[in-house]
């Protein structure tokens, strides 16, 4: 599903779609109402990266706890389009402010 806002596409489905600048409240709730699932068949590509090949694995969206519990991150989310993982949330409700704490001096 795609939202048009000044003359640009959010694809709900792409967080890499979703910057703060073209994102209202009705896009954000659209987005949270329809939450991006995740592709089970997904051949991520490699990349190189320090010189050694990598890739995203749905692996990632699951870690082992200490007790044996394995927990589901639910946030995670995968952009096909720019071969990227996000934190829903994050990329979802937050500013662009590099210091979000206002009570921390900038250096």
């Amino acid at each position: 599903m795609y939202l048009a806002k000044k003359k640009k596409e959010i694809d709900i489905k792409d967080p890499a779609t979703w910057s703060a600048d073209k994102i209202t409240q009705q896009v954000k709730y659209e987005i949270v109402k329809y939450r991006p699932s995740r592709e089970k068949y997904i051949v991520y590509p490699l990349r190189l990266i320090d010189d050694s090949e990598r890739k995203f694995s749905n692996n990632y969206y699951y870690k082992k706890l200490y007790n044996g519990e394995i927990v589901n991150r639910k946030c995670l989310i995968f952009s096909v389009s720019i071969d990227k993982v996000f934190c829903f949330c994050c990329k979802l409700f937050s500013n662009s402010n590099p210091n979000p704490n206002p009570n921390t001096p900038n250096t």
